[in-house]
């Protein structure tokens, strides 16, 4: 979920260098291995497995 206000970019790089690219512009990790062996997750988005193990 994108955050309501945008973090400063200036400031991140300045702070983290290049790792401020992760924070700002978001990584999609995609489980090339786990598919290619033919891994099923029960809950596909982070989100439900999240709120699942929480128990909301």
């Amino acid at each position: 979920r994108p955050a309501v206000i945008p973090p400063p970019a200036p400031a991140l790089k300045l702070i983290l260098g290049e790792m401020a690219g992760l924070l700002l512009t978001g990584q999609k990790a995609i489980p090339d291995r786990l598919k290619r062996e033919g891994f099923e997750f029960r809950l596909a988005e982070l989100e439900a497995a999240l709120r699942e193990s929480v128990g909301t």
